[in-house]
């Protein structure tokens, strides 16, 4: 075999393996997700996120442990990690919905920012009756 396709099987078993540990790392924080542990949650997420940086799943569980914890700017990021490394993710346009219904007007403004890059567009926002008809 040539050294080039040695390399690139090399780094196809690492890029596994990272995939393992994030996969590994992800599980436990989802164990202290479920029992609301959610700082915790994050602290695994996050190590499963430097195991593999593409793991926009992982992305996507942070983000909600943050909502948990109100913490919407840094969902927000999250969710949009989420959407860049994967746009047909729907569990991220989910979530994304249910912070704006939580948090009402003040996300409203960031909610659209995030549509944009969306591939499922936001709800329709409700017109105002004309006081005439």
């Amino acid at each position: 075999q040539s050294m080039g396709t040695c390399g690139k099987m090399a780094s196809t078993v690492e890029a596994e393996a990272r995939e393992r540990k994030a996969q590994r790392l992800k599980e436990r924080g989802n164990s202290f997700y479920v029992r609301h542990q959610l700082t915790q949650a994050i602290d695994w997420y996050t190590q499963a996120l430097e195991a593999n940086p593409k793991a926009y799943d992982v992305y996507t569980n942070r983000a909600a442990a943050y909502a948990a914890l109100k913490m919407w700017d840094e969902g927000l990021a999250d969710a949009k990690a989420a959407v860049k490394l994967n746009p047909a993710w729907l569990k991220v346009n989910e979530y994304t919905n249910e912070w704006v219904h939580r948090r009402g007007s003040q996300l409203r403004r960031r909610r659209d920012r995030l549509a944009s890059l969306l591939p499922v567009s936001a709800p329709p926002r409700r017109k105002h009756r004309n006081r005439f008809g």
